[in-house]
Order: structure tokens, then sequence, then C-alpha cells
């Protein structure tokens, strides 16, 4: 059957009804059911819903509501007997997910983004792996995945399954391959190679290891099977495999669909000649064998995978009596069906799966770049970013057409996260399809990949193109190969040129002008780009002929605006409606954004340009947007740029702009304040004034309504409120020991308001109030400022540096101010050209006051076209400025006019200033985000102190500035020397975690050393046992006695002892398994078969008869013997066990196998309970609970002698939860592994070593008095110092200005208002306290300790820190947005540290002996070239030499332009060069 295909980027209406089709198949998969006496069959199944309102989704937004289209359908129920019992119509099945306009899903107030996803096809690939080891991967869509190595040292193939590496002959054997056949593939000498490894016991191995792992769990044979049951199970198994015939015969030369004895045959002949290179290897990343599952397949597999819903309806309806009427049939199937619950998994789906991503939503060229991102990763494709092959991260070439090479993502998702081209199709096969052009037919087809794998597809030629001959030589793709072929020789050809790009590269002109890399810059930037409150649309314009809109910024444009259906009149408009009646009489509604808040505090909103009684016409815009004007998308202004150097302000990628640029620049933001109210919640202002009256005025509270929310229309300032209310706290714990002390202490009601943190006027456009829920959307207009970040189209991005009046900027030749002064070395360095070519075709549009499109690839020479546009309406690239700062006057300077952009990155998103107070996390930790939020000390930076040797420096971001330490800081601001802190509760923790894990850390001087836990040192840490996995009880959430909380145990909620769990019988510690294994030398089957069926005290007793001593002699002497690399590795790993042993004088029993748990104590798996009386859990409690569980119930199994099959479950199941509990292994079921659970070592590492406690916590973790702030060049600092902003001076510095006020008589309370209201004196010491303690700056990441610098601090205005531009090498600094983190030493010590980091200390570079680390770059290298080009030269014969009376006329002359730096000039006598 021919397959349906789409754009895989296309409307949200066309996505929605794939949607509904998609379900609505997989619904009918589910059946008919046959349960009991009756059979449920569906029909007439359909998707019943409506389009929602702009105003209805913002409601829903701040509801947190969801929206869902009812699937309906009829289900007839039958009973055995062939007569109908009930036809039940109009049945609601489930709810589907609302896919909005904005390609996303609105579930729990949340617009989720659900991306597109490749996965390979079931196949058998041949590839080499990093250690040029070829293997063939076999892809099963039904069974267990496995490789085929072979070993090129000794030629013997093995198969690599589920962990166990097996001999393949003997593999083959058992699948009854016969040894004619494998002769034929191997040859002679190979064959004995690999038979010499099938002897009876491998063959025995393989047979029962096949058996264990594939067939055991799922058999009904019995524990008792004989050799020949387990084969046939065996060959049974691999002949209800899967793969995908086609893909087979492609890469194996035969069309398999299952694994079997030829399948492994024809991947051992082709690993084979892989090896000796007479084949190339399988491009497994070809896209002929991939899939791709758009949003409608992934939200369709959540209904296929699940059986929950059908297994409740069956077992419901099967319990019916056959008796029962026809109407209580009905009544029963309806109320199951009812309950059945077929949408949950899909509503999990959508709120949980890593494919569904919470869009950024800056602007709608994200909105649609989210609808064509194609990902690897997720639910059934690849499982993390570290498994992903080095070679997937690359270009294929069967990209070409369907995937853009220029969108990527950067750093570890190089290659992970691709975009699809404009014009790429999937089918509804899950197939990647090609559009291409038929060079046969000269029509364009959609095909599938895999059919045009062994046709050549040419790239498209450039539109300028006209003349096409048959000699002509096209670059094609063949066989996942590039080749070049004659154009006659093509069967299949890319249509256009713009079918290469997706859809935000196809938004900028002049795009192949540019370097690769720039241009996904550029990409980038349009995403980031906010909207302004006074937009222009371009003057250079991309266009793409036969797209419907005429180019990219109008497709864009038109989904943020109404447009009009017909042409008629407008003969209403409100309530978010514009109503059009045509001239037949018939009248369409408008549905227009009302203040839409967007995921990243941005806005959608309408403003509509129509009046009640204008005529329209169809497709006419009614309005513009907050992104959009004159129906196209304009988020930008048209700036006139020159292109120099300026004063040192725009080194770099530091831009200079005037302050009309600036306030032209002014960008539209929202913020959306969700409030939650609880039932503990006290609301009313009245109320709330009568139990705080002087926290907010009369004026402030004069804005609120009488429930105490903001009025609509209100203009907010900082620490305004947003929302008063209370919490009563009369029950909590506090207040009841207060109220013991005494009435008067008692606080019944807690404070909860919520005020407006912004520093920018906030006016409220929307108040949503629902049940228990607050909802205000608020605007808010930001001028551009000194740290935001501006860019081109062409990836030219960088920070403003500095806002200068308008007469304080260059003026052109007509005497006009530039808007914007950019660096020169930006174009030339970057090998972007496009964004000459725009500002000289923008000055061109705008003289001839008409705009240009730009259709990328139509002409082969854009520069002469570019040239001839300029003569043709006689406009200048270049001028002579002139500069009012010296009065100069600058010939040769590039001028024009280009569409430049705000980003979301502005300095005040970089902005932030903690001191000593803040929120700090269980472990003590600084916490939190924002102005205020900590910034980390890091594994790297951490390197970068050690290499300076600055102990007190790491000693105090260890201890000090990494905790609370409120008795210190309160002790330090009295004046007084206080206790410097001991080791940090960090630490402690992380001991807990280990001991958890089973394992002990022993100190040996300064040294801490690893080593077995065992049941001596447990019952040395234990105050008692803990027998039951209960926590709190549900009532009174007062711990359960005997309980994982027991008070006389553990100590409570917030108890400090250990306990311990008694196991029902000894188990191998899961952290030394195979340390157990290796010293028993024993394999992993043959391992965990002893476990399973003889027990850990079985085990411990065959490891305590081991002599360590006898034993490591034994093995010395084997290892000096000659042994295979396998051999080798194997003996050093016991080697290794046995002397670990001996050093800790253990026997290898009472080390490795385990009687009783430790329990951590609960100050270390704290839970929390809220006011609402919710509880927030530890995941060591979950795990605790259930290892006690099953722990007693493989006592009972013990207690009671069940069978040998029972035992050996019970046991399996208690050594898994105790490898959860350490962490070796991921809770495999339940709700642990729903919650994303992690055992000690799990949490210890972390997804990625970054994310781990050990190195989030232990040896870096966040720290107090630190900031962060976008970086600027400053050229009037001196080497060691640095601009700090003056409200991170007084955050950083307040402790230390405190103090001295202190030393100086004042009392803690006055210190304290003395800074807060920024006294003289507390000015004036603060300068004094900035002199003398520099701050350490470094900006991540840290790669070497010349990136942690030191400076004196001046204090500046703004946001932004300002540095000096020497440092560049040093930091790895540059001006496009990168912002440094600022530490402020304490000690006396660590100042003194801080000194000696300074720049000027740190002349000379590490890398290489003399070499310069503190040098000027780009601009001033080349200034100082220039100004010293003739110096030391004689005079050229034939120079002119400029002759002045004295110095004065000559500088004159210079700054009017009439001489250069390089002239010769003479002075009297005297000759200046």
């Amino acid at each position: 059957m021919t397959a349906t295909t789409r754009r895989i980027i296309t409307s949200p209406e066309e996505i929605r009804e794939a949607i509904h089709k998609k379900v609505v198949a997989a619904m009918l998969r589910k059946f008919p059911m046959k349960a009991g006496a009756y059979t449920l069959t569906l029909s007439n199944l359909h998707v019943s819903g409506r389009e929602l309102t702009h105003t209805e989704q913002r409601h829903i937004l701040l509801s947190k509501g969801s929206v869902t289209e009812g699937l309906y359908g009829d289900v007839t129920v039958t009973r055995e007997n062939g007569k109908v019992a009930a036809e039940l119509k109009h049945v609601r099945l489930l709810g589907i997910p609302w896919y909005t306009g904005r390609y996303t899903l609105l579930v729990d107030g949340n617009e989720y983004a659900v991306v597109n996803q490749m996965r390979t096809k079931p196949g058998v690939y041949t590839r080499k792996r990093g250690n040029d080891e070829i293997e063939s991967s076999f892809n099963l869509s039904r069974g267990a995945n496995f490789k085929l190595t072979m070993d090129p040292a000794t030629g013997q193939f093995r198969i690599d399954i589920l962990h166990a590496v097996l001999p393949a002959l003997a593999v083959l054997r058992i699948l009854r391959a016969q040894p004619s056949d494998i002769l034929a593939v191997l040859g002679q000498e190979l064959y004995d190679a690999n038979n010499r490894t099938l002897t009876s016991s491998a063959v025995t191995r393989t047979r029962n290891c096949l058996y264990d792992k594939l067939v055991r769990y799922k058999s009904e044979l019995g524990d008792t099977v004989s050799e020949e049951e387990k084969e046939a199970a065996i060959r049974s198994y691999f002949t209800s495999t899967r793969i995908d015939p086609e893909t087979t015969r492609l890469t194996l030369g035969t069309a398999y669909d299952s694994v079997s004895a030829g399948t492994i045959l024809d991947a051992m002949r082709r690993t084979l000649a892989v090896y000796r290179e007479e084949e190339d290897i399988d491009e497994r990343d070809h896209l002929a064998f991939q899939k791709i599952y758009g949003v409608e397949d992934l939200l369709a597999e959540t209904i296929d995978k699940n059986d929950d819903a059908s297994k409740k309806i069956v077992a419901k309806v099967a319990a019916l009596s056959p008796e029962l009427s026809d109407a209580e049939v009905g009544a029963a199937v309806r109320e199951a069906l009812r309950g059945a619950g077929f949408g949950t998994p899909m509503r999990r789906f959508v709120a949980t799966s890593t494919l569904s991503r919470l869009p950024t939503q800056i602007n709608p060229v994200e909105f649609m770049d989210v609808a064509s991102i194609v990902t690897r990763l997720g639910e059934g494709a690849i499982s993390s970013e570290r498994a992903v092959p080095f070679e997937t991260r690359g270009v294929n070439y069967s990209y070409i057409g369907t995937i853009d090479p220029i969108a990527a993502p950067e750093s570890s998702k190089v290659g992970i996260d691709v975009h699809c081209t404009y014009n790429a199709r999937k089918g509804d096969d899950n197939e990647f399809y090609k559009h291409v052009l038929n060079c046969r037919t000269g029509k364009t087809e959609d095909i599938r990949l895999i059919e045009l794998h062994e046709k050549r597809v040419g790239f498209p030629d450039a539109l300028y193109v006209k003349e096409k001959k048959s000699s002509d030589i096209i670059p094609a793709v063949y066989r996942g190969r590039l080749v070049k072929v004659r154009r006659d020789m093509l069967d299949y050809q890319i249509p256009s040129p713009h079918d290469l790009l997706t859809v935000t590269t196809s938004t900028v002109p002049f795009a192949n002008a540019n370097q690769g890399n720039r241009l996904l810059m550029g990409d980038k930037h349009i995403q980031q780009a906010l909207p302004l409150k006074e937009p222009e649309t371009r003057l250079v314009k991309p266009k793409i002929s036969g797209l419907r809109s005429g180019g990219m910024l109008q497709t864009l444009g038109s989904f943020t605006i109404p447009v009009s259906p017909a042409d008629g009149v407008v003969e209403s408009i409100k309530d978010g409606v514009i109503v059009v009646r045509d001239k037949a009489g018939g009248r369409y509604a408008v549905d227009y954004e009302d203040n839409l808040p967007l995921a990243t505090k941005t806005l959608l909103h309408n403003d509509i340009t129509v009046r009640i009684g204008d005529s329209v016409r169809r497709g006419q815009a009614l309005g513009t947007s907050t992104f959009a004007k004159d129906g196209e998308l304009a988020m930008g202004r048209n700036l006139t740029v020159a292109y120099m150097p300026f004063h040192g302000l725009n080194h770099e990628d530091g831009v200079v702009l005037s302050e009309s640029a600036a306030k032209n620049m002014t960008s539209v933001h929202a913020d959306k304040i969700m409030v939650e109210l609880t039932a503990h919640s006290v609301i009313g202002k009245d109320r709330y004034r009568a139990c705080y009256p002087t926290t907010f005025t009369a004026e402030q509270l004069e804005n609120l309504d009488n429930d105490g929310v903001v009025k609509e229309g209100v203009v907010l300032r900082y620490g305004d409120p947003v929302v008063v209310f209370m919490e009563d706290s009369s029950e909590s714990r506090l207040n009841q020991v207060l109220g013991k002390l005494s009435k008067s202490l008692r606080r019944p009601y807690r404070d909860a308001s919520v005020t407006y943190d912004g520093h920018s006027p906030a006016k409220v456009l929307v108040v949503k109030k629902s049940r228990g829920l607050y909802g205000v959307v608020l605007r808010i207009e930001k001028t551009l400022g000194v740290g935001d970040k501006v860019a081109g189209s062409y990836g030219n991005k960088g920070v403003c540096s500095a806002i200068l009046p308008d007469d304080r900027m260059p003026r052109d030749e007509s005497g006009k101010p530039v808007d914007a002064v950019f660096t020169s070395f930006g174009v030339v360095k970057r090998l972007n050209p496009g964004q000459i070519l725009e500002s000289c075709l923008g000055k061109v549009a705008l003289k001839r006051g008409e705009p240009y499109e730009i259709e990328n690839f139509s002409k082969e020479n854009y520069v002469d076209f570019v040239r001839n546009e300029m003569k043709k309406y006689r406009v200048k690239d270049k001028e002579t400025l002139y500069d009012p700062e010296t009065g100069k006057q600058i010939s040769g300077v590039f001028v024009g006019v280009q569409h430049c952009h705000k980003l979301m990155k502005t300095s005040d998103t970089n902005f932030s200033a903690l001191g000593v107070e803040g929120r700090f996390d269980q472990d003590d930790g600084p916490t939190g985000s924002g102005i205020e939020g900590p910034k980390s000390l890091g594994q790297m930076e951490v390197n970068a102190l050690i290499a300076h040797n600055a102990r007190a420096l790491m000693r105090e971001g260890s201890t000090l500035r990494s905790a609370k330490n409120l008795e210190f800081w309160k002790e330090f601001q009295a004046g007084r020397l206080p206790q410097w802190p001991a080791e940090k509760k960090t630490f402690d923790r992380f001991s807990a975690l280990l001991k958890q894990a089973g394992v002990n850390i022993l100190r040996r001087g300064k040294e801490l050393v690893a080593a077995p836990l065992t049941d001596r040192d447990v019952l040395a840490l234990s105050a008692g046992e803990i027998r039951d996995g209960r926590r709190l009880n549900a009532r009174t959430l007062a711990p359960e006695p005997g309980g994982l909380f027991d008070p006389v145990v553990t100590g409570g909620l917030d108890g400090r002892r250990w306990g311990h769990i008694s196991l029902a019988e000894p188990v191998v510690n899961p952290v030394f398994t195979d340390a157990a294994r290796a010293v028993l030398n024993m394999d992993g089957t043959d391992f965990r078969r002893l476990c399973e069926e003889q027990g850990g005290a079985i085990v411990r007793d065959m490891l305590n008869n081991i002599d360590v001593d006898k034993e490591l002699e034994a093995e010395q002497v084997h290892l000096s013997g000659k042994l295979s690399l396998g051999a080798v590795d194997k003996a050093i790993k016991r080697l290794k066990c046995l002397r670990a042993l001996k050093d800790l004088g253990l026997r290898a029993g009472d080390a490795y196998v385990l009687s009783v748990v430790p329990v951590t104590p609960p100050i270390m798996r704290p839970i929390s309970i809220g006011t609402d009386g919710s509880t927030l859990d530890s995941d060591a409690n979950a795990l605790y609970k259930d290892l006690i569980l099953q722990n007693n119930a493989t006592r009972a199994v013990i207690e009671a002698r069940l069978g040998p099959d029972d035992i050996r479950e019970a046991r399996r199941a208690l050594n898994t939860r105790l490898h959860e509990l350490a962490g070796t292994v991921a809770p495999g079921a339940g709700l642990n592994k729903a919650r994303g659970i992690k055992g000690a070592l799990m949490f210890v590492s972390g997804n990625t070593p970054k994310e781990g406690y050990f190195q989030r916590k232990v040896i870096s973790g966040k720290q107090t008095l630190t900031g962060r702030a976008t970086i600027s060049p400053d050229v009037t600092l001196g080497l060691d110092e640095v601009g700090l902003p003056e409200e991170q001076a007084w955050a950083l510095y307040a402790p230390f200005v405190v103090r001295q006020l202190a030393l100086m008589g004042y009392d803690p309370l006055s210190a304290r208002d003395a800074v807060a209201s920024r006294s003289p004196a507390a000015k004036e010491i603060l300068i004094g306290e900035m002199s003398r303690r520099p701050i350490l700056i470094n900006r991540a990441p840290t790669l070497w300790r010349h990136g942690i610098l030191a400076a004196r601090p001046i204090m500046r205005k703004g946001n932004n820190l300002h540095v000096n531009s020497l440092w560049e090498k040093s930091t790895n600094q540059d001006y496009d947005g990168d912002a440094m983190q600022i530490h402020v030493p304490v000690s006396e010590a660590a100042v003194q540290e801080a000194l000696e980091m300074m720049p000027s200390r740190q002349i000379f570079s590490d890398k290489k002996r003399g070499a310069l680390l503190m040098q000027p770059k780009t601009e001033p290298v080349a200034g100082l070239y220039k100004a010293t080009e003739n110096v030391g030269r004689p005079i050229p014969r034939g120079a002119e030499i400029h002759i002045f009376e004295n110095e004065e006329n000559a500088w004159k002359a210079y700054y009017q332009g009439k001489l250069k730096m390089t002239d010769y000039v003479e002075i009297g006598q005297r000759n200046i060069i």
C-alpha cells in the first residue's frame, strides 16, 4: 500500500490531522477484545473537538489546565452465541492533547513541544570501532540486540549478547549450521582457529547462558530441562526475532526477517570482507537505514505499548455473568471503558518524556524551529549522549535535501539534534522520503530514501544556472558515497538549492556568502531575537521562488497575525474575535492574540489595524503583532552602522550604540506570575493588613483588589506587591514550641506575599483567578542597555559596550550620527561578508525607497550585483566620518544600513550578586537563582587554584563560603575573630552515601582509603535494627515506631543515629561483586548461578576458605607465564583484589559478603513536610522501604521451605533490591523507576560527572560572596583594575563594611542600616575595603591557572563588569555576551594569595618561556602596526612630504583628515614620520 507523506515542517493544522489519524489507527488495533463470554468491537471512530481561541488558551495556561480533543467511537458487545448484547454509541475512549498553532501541546498549564525522533532500522550493520576492531551489530525489533566480533590477532569470532561473550561457532552449532557452510565462509585456516574454541564445555556454557538469558524467564519447561530441550527453545527464540529484510538485503546481500544461522554466517562473511578491505563498512547512519517518528507516531505509540487499559477492560467484562440482561451488560461495559485510562500513558509521555520539551518560545522562528528538530536520543532510540557513536555525529551524504547540514547544536549535542530541511518529507510508514526531480520524466516525486540508495541523486543546480548540458559534471550521492557523474547519468536530482536548508537558515539573505559556522550563528541569533516596541521590516529580505507567501519572513509573520479569510467587510471586533462578512452574507470569525504569555518571558499580542466597516481582501493582514509588521516577521531595527575602531570601546565584539538607537531597540517582555493557594492559605487584603500593617504602604495596597491581588492596568515597580496573602502556621512545630514558652511568641500567620522583583516598570495586563490559583501577566519594556547582546543576521554578534549621546557619535557625510559602531575585524576574522552586502543594499534601499528581495543561490556574483546597484543609485560604501570627541575627520570608513536584533541574553539575565545571607539547601549549601543566586567554584576552578598553590582560597571555598556558617558571619560582622568552620556537611553526607552502597572510608594519615564495609563496621555504627519500611503516620505525620524514622533507634525526623537491617540471608556486597567473582576465579554466569542456587552463606564460606597469601603467590607465578591479553587482564584484577585483602587484613568472605545493611541517619535522608501535609522524600527512603519489604518476603520464603524456584527468585529479588540501594543498577520497575529514583552510587556520580553529588557538592559547590556579570572592555582601567557594578560592590562587600563599622563602635543594627542606606561613612569604608581586598574573576571554562585572575575593583554604574582587554589571552574572553564570575576572599591569607594572582604578577605564560600573556590583540595590534609602518625606513624616492610650520598645524591637518598616520611630514628643518 502506498504511504501518505507530509512535510516534516508543515502547518500545525496538518500535524493535528496526522495526530488524529495515527491515534485512531492505534486505537483500532486494540480491538476486538475477547473478554470471557463477550467480545467487544469498535467502529465509527472519530475525533471531536473545536478550535480554541487564543483567549481560551491564555486562560488555560494561567489556570494550569489541560486541553484535549475527545476520541469517540461506537462499541458493539457480542455474546458467545453471536447475538449483540449492547451497542454503545459515541463512547469517549480518551482525550488527545490539543495541538496548538505554536507546535505545542497544552498539558497542566505548560506548552510542550514533542520533537521528531530518528531510529535506526532493525538490521545487521558492520562497522569499525574506535580501536579498529570490526563488528557486526544485530539491531532487532524483537529480541535482544547483540554483536558479532572478530579478534584480529586470533581470527576467532565471538557473539556478545546481554553482557556475555560466547564463541560464535558454539552458537552456530546450536542453531544447526552445517560445518561445510561455516568452512565455506571462513576458509580452512580461520575455520580451524575457531573450531579450537568449540570444546564441549564451551558448548555447554553457551547453551546454558543463552537459555538463562533469553528463554528461562518465559519458559514453561520447568526446572529440569534436557540439553535438547534447551537448544530447541533457543532456536525457537531466534526464529521469533525480527529484523528488516530490506535493510539486510542491502547490508548482507540477502533479505532476512529473523536471525538464523544463515544471518550470522553472512555477517561473518561481511566482517571478513571489511577486515580484508574488500568491502566498505555499512553507513548505519545513512537515512535509508533510519526511520522518523513524528509527534503523531510517538503519541500513537503510547497506546500501542500500553496494555494496562485493555487488561482492565477485559478483566472487568470477563467477570460479567452471561446471564446478565443486555441493558446490564451495556451499562457495565460503558463503565469499564470510562475508567480504562487509554489516554493516561499519552498524557504521561507529554509531561515526562525526554522527547517532550519545554520550548523557549522567544519568538515565532523558534516555534517552527522546534518542529524541525530530529533527535537521536530518547525512548526507542539511543539512551544517552555518551552512547552516541562519534560517526553518528557527523554529516552523512544522505542528508542532502532532508537534513540541513548547517543548523546543528554545538558542544556535546553536536550531531544529536539535527534539523530537517523545509521540504523534507516523512511517510505514515515512518520512512524518510526525499522530494526529488525524476531526471527521466522531469516530474517531482516523493521517494523513500531506501529506494534511492542504489540511485544517483544529484545535488541541486544553482538558480542562476540556465543552460544545462548533458555533459555537465554534477556531484551526486550513490550508495551513501559522494560521486561526480555526468548530468545524463543522474537518476534523480534535488529540485532546488532551497531544499538544502531549514526554515531558520532560510531567513538569512546572502546565506551562501558566509562561512558555514557563521551561518549557523545567524540561524541561532534570529531564534533569540526579542520583540521590539517599535520594530522595522527589513530593507534586504530573503525570498524563495515558488513559496506562496514569497519568503520565510512572510511565512513566519503569518503565524502571529490575524488574516482575512475572504473578501468582505469588518462587521465587529470584540472579545478577541474579528467578524468579517462577505458579499453573500457569510460570516467568518477570525481569532486574534490578546496578551498571550510565552514560555521565556515574551508576549504574543495583536494590535488590530482595521476598523468596523473597513473593506478587506482575502489574505489581508488585519493587524500587527509583537513579532510582525506589514504581514511579515519584524523583530529588529535598520541601523546605520560604521565599521571602525572607536576609542577602544568596540574592541573585539564590543558594539557602541547611540542613545537614539538604544531607545529604538526597546524590547517587550512578559512575566507570568503564578501563585498557588493551599488549604492553609489566608487571603484578603484587609486580613493581611491587620496582621502586617507596615509591610506595604497604603498606596501600594490601593493597587490590590479585596482578595489581595493586583488590579489590571496597574504599573508595578520593584518591591510592589503582586499578591498578598498569609499561610496559617499555627500548627507548625516551631509555633508549638514558642507557644509553650509564651503565647506572645506565637506567630499564627506567615507572610507568603509575592512581590515584583524586576527593575523595570511592569504593567499588569491580565489577572486570572481560578480555584486555588492566581495568574498574573505583566508587560515590561526594557531599553537596550550596556551589556545587552546585539546581532545581525550573519553571526556578527556583540555586546553593547557603551551608549553615547547622539552628539558624541561619529557623523556621516550628511551630518547624521551613525547608530552603531562595529569592529571591522568582525568581518575578516569570521568570513561572513554577507553583512557587508546587506549593509550596502540597505543603504541603497533607503535611498530608492523600496526594499530588496534577495533570493539565495540566484546569482553567481552577489558582489557585482551590489556594486551595480550602488552605482545605479549613486551610493558610496565608504565615507569620511567626523568624530566629535576628537574633531578628527576619518576617511575611508565603511558605512551602511543593517538590520540588527536585540537578543534574549541581556545584561540583567547574567547579573547576580550574593553576600553571606540567602537560601540554603538541606546540606547547608547556598542555593537559589536569579539576582541573588550563588555561583559555583567548579572542578576546573579548583584545579586552577591548585595550580596557583592558593591553599587559603581553596580552604575558604570548601568550608567557609560553600556552607551557611551563620555563627561565623555573626561573629565576624560583630568585629570579633570567629572560629573557622570545620569540615562541611556535604563530605559527611558523601561518606554516608558510600556506606549506604557498602563502601567504608578509612583515614590513613592525610589519605582517604576506600574499603569494603563489613558486618562488624555496620554493627559498630548502628543504634539498633530497623524491621519496618514505614516512614510517617498518614494521619499525624509522626514517625512510625520501628520504621525508618524510629525515634528510639534513629532519633526521629532530624535524627543523627545509624540503624541496620538484618538480611534474611547473607548477600554479596553489590560494589564488590566483581571482586568476589575474581577471587573465586569464576565467570559472571557461573557466579550468579552460585549465588542464586546456593545462597550468600555458601559464597562467604568459599571466600573465607581462600588462603590469601598462597593465592597471591600462585597468581604471581601464573602471571609470569605466557598468557593471552584477556587472561593477563583477568589475572591482574585478581591480584589487585588479593593484595587489597592482605593490606586491609580481611578475609575475602568477611570483606565481600554482608549479613547486615547500614541504614543512614535521617538527617542524611530527610523527609520534608509541607504546610499542606505533602511530603518531599529522599530517594534512599524509597529504596530502604523496598529492601525491607523484599527482605521480609525472602525470610518468609526461606522459613516456609518453599521450592528451589521460589527460593532462587527470592534471592534474586533481594540481591536486586540491594543493588538498587547501592546504586549499581537503576530501579527496574514500579514507582521508583517512574520517579527516576537513584541509589547511592548513581546519586554520587550523576548521569554525568558534572551532575553528580561528588563533583557538584564535595569537590566543588556553590558559594556565598559571589556574583556574575556580562563583561565589556574599558580602556581607562589599569592592568590590575576591574570595573565592578555598584550594586554588586554593596552586596559583596557588605559583611566587611559592617565589620569595620562595628569596630568603629556601631551596634549591629545600626551598622546594617548604614549599609542599607549607603551612608557616607559606609561608602568610605566600602571604597577602602575594595582597595585592599581584590576580587577573583574567572570566565568558564577555566582551562588553565591563568583563567582565574585577581583585580582591584573600581565602582562603575550599570550591570556590566568592565575589564581590561589585555586579559583576553589569559581568560579567553571576548565581548559577544561572555560573563565572568566574581569571588571575594575573606581571610588575610586568602587576600594575600589573591594579590599574587593579579595580572601584573602573571605577565608571562606558563606554556612557553618568555611568551607574553598580558598583551594587546586585533585592533591595538593593527593600530600599532599602522602607526609604526614607516618607522626606521628611509623615505622612498618621490614620496610626498607635507611641510608645516609647526607641530600644532600638522596635528590639526591630521584631525581634519588631510593626513594619514603613515604620511611623511616636515616641520621646519626636522622630518617627522
